[in-house]
């Protein structure tokens, strides 16, 4: 059975998911870091955890979300943020060295989150930021599972993978 790890790679809380091709997810969490971690420090972090999953589940393929080179930044102005590209892009090749020789894919943020939610309802839900409530509401609805925005978009990328065009391998 092939079984992928998705996740959300962020700084602040990465979501990890493990879902195998029956679109069952196996494994989710948000992993929480030390305050004091520095960024190196997280993304070590990241890579050991990507991993000990990729052993433990027999993961065949990881799918990260593809770095936007042009995304809405500071109050809404569309442009370029060097800074994140350039922070997502460290994490990312943690995530490669780390868990090689599992190959790592990306997905277009635009076309997973069009292919999973497209049907979802506007939803608010307090303590949500607006375009990661729909992930969260799908998690509920659809896998009876409550968890965070960032381990909702985890599995709704992992169960993307298994749909979606991953065509870019990091």
């Amino acid at each position: 059975m092939r079984i992928h790890l998705a996740i959300d790679e962020s700084y602040a809380r990465p979501g990890f998911a493990v879902v195998n091709e029956k679109q069952e997810i196996l494994y989710v969490a948000s992993l929480k870091f030390p305050k004091k971690f520095e960024r190196w420090e997280k993304r070590i972090a990241i890579g050991k955890h990507a991993q000990q999953l990729c052993e433990q589940f027999g993961v065949q393929k990881v799918i990260v979300e593809r770095v936007r080179l042009f995304s809405n930044y500071q109050k809404k102005k569309r442009g370029i943020s060097l800074p994140t590209i350039d922070a997502l892009s460290k994490i990312n090749g943690q995530i490669v060295c780390t868990v090689a020789p599992v190959p790592v894919f990306s997905a277009d943020t635009h076309t997973w989150k069009t292919a999973m939610l497209s049907g979802a309802p506007p939803i608010k839900i307090e303590g949500v930021p607006d375009q990661k409530a729909s992930a969260v509401w799908y998690m509920e609805k659809f896998y009876h599972l409550a968890v965070d925005h960032d381990a909702a978009d985890a599995c709704l990328i992992g169960l993307y993978s298994f749909t979606g065009d991953l065509a870019k391998e990091l």
